[in-house]
């Protein structure tokens, strides 16, 4: 499993970074929100087939609306080649877009906050 917090600090201080090189002109706060909602995108986008196929496992066994019978998985490995065999590498990234509704703003919010206690703390 992609841990998604490890890969959205990353990306977050990568971000940080090289958006402060580019636009010097940009108040603090502009720039941590704007790296922290691409790091939220790129860390949903990264984590997001794994949480696709652990959704399907923990709903597996549960009887489809157009089938009478339930789909059980046995193990990821095989959840995921289900999903590849039926809906190819796009079922991997169903619900993506929607997801990125939540977790942009979020992340955002989260990252502004995260570096807006690091200066009261003064930590760095």
């Amino acid at each position: 499993m992609i841990p998604y917090a490890g890969v959205s600090f990353m990306v977050y201080e990568r971000l940080k970074h090289r958006i402060h090189e580019l636009s010097p002109d940009w108040s603090p706060s502009r720039v941590h929100l704007v790296a922290g909602g691409l790091a939220g995108a790129v860390s949903q986008t990264v984590s997001y087939p794994w949480e696709v196929i652990r959704r399907r496992m923990q709903v597996s066994g549960q009887f489809h609306a157009d089938s009478y019978e339930a789909q059980v998985y046995k193990n990821s490995v095989e959840t995921a080649r289900h999903i590849w065999r039926r809906h190819g590498l796009r079922g991997f990234f169903i619900g993506l877009s929607i997801g990125y509704l939540k977790v942009t703003p979020m992340s955002m919010v989260s990252f502004w906050t995260y570096e807006a206690c690091k200066q009261f703390l003064h930590i760095e």
